[in-house]
């Protein structure tokens, strides 16, 4: 059975670890960023989720919808902090990565 709330707790330790490694002086942003997005996409992540162990999606179904959330990412710390719009949709991406690698490691 799968525990969304596992999995979540999984994934906020992966995108502090991210986030340090991606921002040696802004780190704290990116990881109230990403929580922050984690927190407006998880209806949608949890259902997406279910449907991908249930079986009613497949693996690269799965990455297309995580993809699409990439609009509820909005970054607005990290913006505040003045980083790049580049630095900054280089960790949005990396962030859907790790959404994507946690899942798979919890479900497949």
């Amino acid at each position: 059975m799968f525990d969304f709330n596992k999995f979540l707790a999984d994934l906020e330790k992966q995108l502090v670890e991210l986030a340090k490694n991606t921002f040696q002086e802004n780190w704290q942003a990116a990881v109230k960023d990403g929580l922050d997005f984690l927190e407006n996409s998880q209806v949608k992540l949890e259902k997406y989720l279910l449907l991908l162990n249930n079986g009613d999606i497949d693996q690269d179904d799965f990455q297309s919808l995580i993809a699409g959330l990439s609009d509820l990412a909005r970054m607005e710390m990290l913006e505040q902090a003045g980083l790049k719009a580049a630095q900054i949709d280089k960790f949005r991406i990396q962030l859907l990565a790790v959404i994507i690698d946690v899942a798979f490691k919890f479900i497949v």
